[in-house]
């Protein structure tokens, strides 16, 4: 189960990765399993091909992944290059029905966080030059391997190739790690002018190559898969929300999560920390509980259950308690 408070990637960047490192024999499934049950049944399910579009997993076991990966290795190159159209996440999707170039690159920008949070893309560009720039970074807690650089490097323009039915032409391409031993194949992807070793992560294209419009333009989709990702994004914000965060636990379990050690120790935080975050949020813990009960006072009110069942239902330890609030309330919900 995905705890509260993480940051999250798509379910999709984690199980594509993993099914590649499996392909490349680089990781076995049982390995996989042992690592992570949340995973392994996300890949499960993809295996079994079922929609994993828009669910998320933990931000570590994407890193997680990367360090199984040797170093010196060409796998993440090759990965970046293996454009699996079955495996196209929610952000992909959207994407994939731009005008042009640039608008997939803008939406891309804007919404990465539907793929990685930690991604970070920006452009740029002026009136007198004839050429863009598409500058990378990984901005987490996390510290990402050079490997993941060279994925999403890689993967950026297999992409734009797929997209545009045809391979672009890259006017130069820099990166802050290394030159690796496989250098020579970027040369298919970057073409002739590389730099390792650079201050930044780039990737330069020509004007023209970049505003190209796309074949599979269809605004009707592209406004579909917006307001799905905007649904996505909500869950996301929420994830890294204390005060909705606590709602979450209360909803799974109210009888458990009322009592605020609980609580601290599912969210790993003291209690002053948690009072904290969310007295910034506008809200308290006592708060939040009684609203938690008043919701489920509501569910339950039409039911069979005893006043035993019902007092623990609320999250009270004996029946006295749960007497004293409905007496409170009772005007309120009757």
């Amino acid at each position: 189960m995905l705890n509260a408070l993480v940051k999250t990637v798509s379910a999709v960047a984690v199980v594509d990765l993993a099914n590649e490192l499996i392909m490349r024999d680089v990781l076995s499934e049982p390995e996989l399993k042992a690592m992570n049950s949340d995973v392994f049944d996300q890949y499960s399910l993809f295996k079994q091909g079922e929609s994993i579009v828009e669910n998320r997993l933990a931000e570590m076991h994407l890193v997680s992944l990367w360090k199984k990966v040797n170093p010196v290795s060409d796998v993440a190159f090759e990965v970046g290059r293996a454009v699996n159209h079955k495996a196209k996440g929610l952000l992909a999707n959207w994407i994939s029905y731009s005008d042009s170039l640039a608008q997939a690159f803008e939406i891309f920008t804007h919404n990465v966080a539907l793929l990685n949070h930690a991604e970070h893309w920006a452009l740029v560009t002026s009136e007198e030059s004839d050429n863009v720039i598409l500058e990378f970074e990984h901005r987490s807690s996390y510290t990402y391997p050079h490997l993941a650089i060279e994925r999403s490097m890689v993967a950026i323009i297999a992409w734009a190739n797929y997209f545009l039915r045809h391979p672009i032409d890259v006017q130069c391409a820099r990166f802050t790690f290394a030159k690796p031993n496989h250098s020579q194949n970027y040369q298919r992807v970057f073409g002739n002018k590389l730099e390792f070793n650079a201050a930044v992560n780039q990737i330069v294209l020509s004007k023209p190559v970049f505003y190209q419009p796309l074949d599979n333009a269809n605004p009707y989709l592209r406004d579909v898969l917006k307001a799905r990702a905007q649904n996505v994004n909500l869950t996301i914000n929420a994830l890294e929300s204390t005060a909705a965060s606590v709602k979450m636990l209360l909803h799974r379990n109210l009888a458990n999560f009322s009592n605020i050690e609980s609580v601290m120790g599912s969210l790993h935080m003291s209690r002053a920390t948690l009072y904290r975050k969310l007295k910034d949020e506008g809200t308290t813990f006592s708060q939040l509980v009684k609203q938690a009960r008043l919701d489920t006072l509501l569910d339950i009110k039409q039911t069979s259950l005893s006043t035993e069942a019902r007092a623990e239902k609320l999250g009270f330890s004996d029946v006295s308690s749960y007497y004293r609030f409905i007496k409170k309330i009772e005007r309120l919900i009757f």
